[in-house]
């Protein structure tokens, strides 16, 4: 049928190394449900898919819905091409948009990934994220990130996998000036189960970091530096997911 799904919960929701649900500082675990939908159209290498990030736990669920960081919506498309053995190429067109917020911030992001399939996969990712409609989330960037994992049979039903990344964005207000969250580092470990050749469950644990902006106190008026301490966050999951 050429159909995936993927259902999965999170202790935090981090993009390119930014906890989005945060109440106070990056280390906030506001739980997020992720669920993803998508189809290959048989006979070729297009395919067509919808996900959504939802908040379930946090103080500030309906304040993040209002202004549009909450109840995320996207829908994609994208196309992989293997030029070579063992590469593949992904370009892919993506809507971003937040139909629960009075403002409805609407995002369009067009990117590809470039992925090496061999005993250890290396991947680069490029793409440019820009607002139609403006959120909290507005500002344009070019984003890119090279990422390396390496997947370990324990079983024949059980794989253990790692992951390391890093991030870059360029910003399109002014590229040549550092902003705050313009770097981020990703690195992970998960465990898989696979229950036969379409269902399987896994758990997986991450650090993320990004780098933050200077604050000013508000009641002292001294300039605050924020440390790595302020700047990583660990993620835990779970999920379950099958292919038909």
């Amino acid at each position: 049928l050429g159909i995936d799904a993927i259902v999965k919960v999170e202790s935090a929701y981090v993009f390119r190394g930014y906890n989005v649900f945060q109440s106070t500082s990056q280390h906030d675990q506001n739980l997020a449900l992720f669920d993803q939908l998508s189809w290959n159209v048989p006979r070729t290498d297009l395919s067509f898919g919808y996900s959504s990030v939802l908040q379930l736990t946090g103080d500030n669920v309906a304040h993040n819905i209002q202004v549009g960081l909450g109840a995320e919506q996207v829908a994609f498309v994208d196309y992989d091409w293997g030029p070579a053995d063992h590469v593949t190429i992904t370009p892919e067109i993506a809507t971003v948009v937040y139909p629960a917020s009075s403002q409805v911030p609407l995002f369009l992001e067009a990117s590809t990934e470039a992925r090496y399939l061999g005993p250890v996969e290396m991947s680069i990712y490029a793409g440019f994220f820009g607002a139609i409609r403006p959120g909290p989330l507005t500002e344009n960037h070019f984003y890119a990130r090279p990422l390396v994992e390496k997947t370990f049979d324990l079983t024949s039903h059980v794989e253990l996998s790692a992951q390391a990344g890093v991030g870059v964005k360029i910003f399109q207000s002014d590229p040549g000036a550092i902003h705050a969250n313009m770097f981020d580092v990703l690195a992970g470990a998960g465990v898989s189960y696979s229950f036969n050749e379409a269902l399987y469950a896994g758990a997986k644990f991450a650090m993320a970091w990004t780098n933050l902006e200077r604050q000013k106190n508000p009641v002292t008026g001294q300039v605050v530096i924020p440390s790595f301490a302020d700047e990583y966050v660990p993620v835990a999951s779970v999920v379950v997911g099958g292919d038909w």
